[in-house]
């Protein structure tokens, strides 16, 4: 979750919920790029 906050500025609650009502349709490939480079880079 700091990974997807400091780099990508993906904010999410905790337990890692992220709210999806929010999300526009031109910002999902950014939120998919966040999740896979966040999976890729897990310390």
């Amino acid at each position: 979750s700091d990974n997807m906050t400091n780099k990508w500025h993906v904010y999410m609650t905790k337990d890692g919920r992220i709210s999806l009502a929010g999300l526009s349709l031109s910002k999902c490939e950014y939120l998919a790029d966040a999740i896979i480079d966040s999976y890729h880079n897990l310390s």
